[in-house]
């Protein structure tokens, strides 16, 4: 008899055992921690006090940083080249896109360094309507030298009727729709394919192209961390945020995505067990993925078919068969926002719907992978209970300190992450992180539980990128939480306003409400300002404006000449038997210096934050001044300039060589030879625009002549 099974099952049963009371135990923890509530360090008469509930929060913080920090070390040190010898199928949903991203994002694909010959660019289009015939043909513009193939479904894989479906699958046939075969003919054929169909949802778009292109490819995206390891089954890489300039929200969530990729995820895929790979940049085994294709698209949750939370859903299932799932750094996108408050609140709301959904699902295989995945699941499933329940509880049970205590605790936590972001990053925009609580406390919070009672209503959730969102009714858990906390707040000033504020407790608690008051109003004025200088324009350019004139004013009345005196004589000079001094002279232009690095620095922040595309419609004139050039330097830029990525019947080349003797000749020869297929005209021209006789040139001004240089060529010219 073979034990190895029954072994095998009974280490599986005894792991699960144990992984389950690990989760107890970690769930029992932080309930004893919160409800006990024990002071690890407290000010007299208890006014400032840190618990052990605390104190694990930002233990684990910590720790999550720590091995964040340690994976991105790994990642850098992986050096070894990919192989190119698999192929890659590369799949788009689009829905409604806005069309200055998608063209940029099939232009991205388009520039990818992968041979072509091992690559599929399938895209598929979630409606076949007349107002969603811009993205194909805008796919054919983008791919029309790779002879791309396109083609309207009337159905999608699941729009027919079942039963006729099922009488043809029983009669051989595939699945009753003559058209599927046509386009599975087409993705397993040809390497480019736009296919638009029937609106079913981003779910049923993913299915067309992942079941189309069943096992003719090796991997879905990306290639070089899944060939180091045969027990990785996926990998996400960094997801950045293209219009995070465009508003509050959109730039909130370029900083919360940096941080929820280079810092929790890259400290799951420390432990091999990354609990979300990202739909805009993810890879996938192909061959494990085919085997639960159709489980995945069939998902159901509380008698609804799911149609969210597709990605979590891949990687949980990825997870399910045992396999590592992984996050690299060193790959990046970027992907579109919402930059509307109410779009963003729905897109949250939807994704908060497919994690506590998901998160049930994970619970059933945490024993198949590292204990961290276990204990980071408990930690983050139940910390917004946590918060709620402090919340609430401080706002109608506590002071105005302890309400003023919490929030400060919450803006001070944020700053730490913050600051630790910016060395990790090494940007300082990162500072701006702690922004974000004010987002979470006041909208996401209350989101949540309004997606817990809606879990199983199945909709997009964001509706298109062209369209207004119509959907309201995430708004109303925000009402309520507000009317929660305002009830509270005046409930506790009123209950404040009766005690005596005479005893030494009360006394010493004034001091910290008025000080915790100011320094909180401060720090939200600082950053707020900050934020304003920084990233709006019109505000920076009227700064600008009023330092310049400020200084000027200052500057204008005085001078820092050898009395070592400047502002007008303000500031007096050190004394003469000094030794090592610093006059106001060298104080002034030390400040000059720091201004003027300042002012760069901003200069470059806004250089950066020009995010719009090139519109391609004006037409541009490319000149280039030679004198007796390196002929080395002179072919390096003549290159540069043809390999320039702009319209060539809208750039104009014009080179003017300052000189005509033989000796300079071999610049225009180089220029017919760089430019030899885009038939380059040239001239030698004896004289220039002002080499003439002054006089004779001033009578044929007077006569309505251009210049009268008939003979030396310039009207040829």
């Amino acid at each position: 008899m073979d034990l190895k099974p029954l072994l095998r099952t009974l280490g599986w049963t005894v792991r699960a055992g144990l992984t389950f009371l690990f989760a107890l135990a970690v769930l029992g923890v932080m309930v004893w921690a919160y409800v006990v509530g024990f002071q690890v360090v407290s000010s007299p008469y208890g006014i400032v006090s840190l618990g052990i509930y605390g104190l694990l929060l930002a233990l684990h913080v910590l720790v999550q940083s720590i091995f964040a920090l340690v994976e991105h070390r790994r990642m850098k040190g992986r050096t070894q080249p990919c192989s190119y010898t698999k192929t890659v199928g590369f799949t788009i949903s689009a829905f409604q896109e806005d069309p200055a991203y998608l063209r940029e994002c099939l232009n991205s694909i388009r520039a990818l360094q992968y041979p072509p010959y091992l690559l599929r660019i399938i895209m598929v289009v979630d409606g076949n309507s007349q107002d969603d015939m811009y993205m194909l043909e805008m796919f054919q513009e983008v791919f029309a030298d790779q002879e791309p193939a396109c083609y309207v479904w009337s159905n999608n894989y699941h729009s027919w009727d079942p039963a006729a479906a099922a009488a043809a699958a029983a009669a051989g046939e595939a699945g009753g729709d003559p058209q599927r075969r046509e386009v599975e003919a087409l993705i397993s054929s040809r390497r480019c394919v736009c296919i638009m169909q029937r609106w079913g949802g981003k779910r049923e778009v993913m299915y067309t192209a992942l079941k189309a292109l069943g096992d003719s490819v090796d991997y879905i995206q990306l290639v070089k961390v899944l060939e180091s390891n045969h027990k990785y089954g996926a990998v996400g890489g960094d997801v950045m945020i293209l219009n995070d300039k465009e508003s509050y929200i959109s730039f909130m969530s370029s900083l919360r995505y940096w941080m929820a990729f280079n810092i929790e995820r890259a400290c799951q895929s420390f432990f091999n067990c990354v609990s979300c790979i990202s739909g805009p940049l993810g890879l996938y085994r192909n061959d494990l993925l085919q085997q639960f294709l159709e489980s995945w698209y069939n998902q159901e949750f509380l008698g609804s078919h799911c149609t969210f939370g597709d990605d979590r859903h891949l990687t949980n299932r990825m997870l399910s068969m045992g396999y590592a799932t992984k996050y690299t750094a060193r790959s990046k996108c970027y992907t579109e926002t919402p930059a509307q408050f109410l779009r963003w609140l729905n897109q949250q709301t939807r994704w908060t719907k497919s994690y506590f959904r998901e998160w049930l699902y994970n619970a059933m295989w945490w024993h198949k992978h590292h204990l961290w995945m276990t204990y980071e699941s408990i930690v983050s499933g139940v910390f917004p209970f946590f918060v709620t329940a402090t919340i609430i509880q401080l706002f109608w049970k506590g002071s105005l300190w302890d309400i003023l205590w919490v929030l400060c605790c919450i803006q001070l936590i944020g700053l730490m992450k913050a600051f630790y972001a910016c060395i990790l990053r090494g940007d300082l925009v990162m500072v701006f992180m702690s922004l974000y609580s004010a987002l979470y406390m006041t909208s996401l919070l209350p989101a949540k539980y309004f997606a817990i009672l809606t879990m199983n209503k199945s909709t997009w959730g964001t509706s298109g990128r062209r369209k207004m969102v119509g959907n309201y009714m995430p708004l109303l858990p925000l009402s309520v939480w507000a009317a929660i906390l305002l009830g509270g707040l005046c409930y506790t000033a009123y209950k404040e306003s009766q005690e005596s504020w005479q005893e030494p407790a009360k006394i010493a608690e004034t001091r910290f409400l008025v000080f915790g008051s100011v320094a909180y109003v401060c720090y939200w004025t600082v950053m707020l300002l900050l934020y304003w200088v920084w990233f709006r324009r019109p505000l920076l350019r009227t700064l600008g404006w009023t330092v310049r004139a400020g200084l000027t004013f200052l500057f204008a009345p005085g001078g820092a000449g050898r009395d070592g005196l400047g502002l007008c004589g303000w500031l007096p000079s050190p004394p003469r038997t000094a030794i090592v001094s610093l006059g106001v002279y060298g104080l002034l232009l030390a400040l000059h210096v720091l201004v003027q690095s300042i002012f760069a620095l901003v200069e470059h922040r806004r250089m950066k934050g020009r995010t719009q595309p090139c519109s391609y419609t004006k037409t541009v004139g490319f000149t280039i001044s030679a004198f007796q050039e390196d002929p080395a330097y002179l072919r390096e830029c003549l290159n540069s300039i043809r390999a320039l990525q702009y319209p060539p019947y809208l750039l104009r080349i014009i080179m003017v060589v300052d000189g005509i003797p033989q000796d300079d000749m071999y610049m225009l020869e180089m220029f017919q030879e760089v430019f030899a297929d885009q038939e380059p005209a040239c001239y030698v021209w004896s004289n220039n625009y002002h080499s003439w006789d002054p006089a004779a040139a001033a009578a044929a001004a007077a006569a309505g002549e251009a210049g009268g240089d008939l003979r030396g060529g310039r009207w040829r010219l």
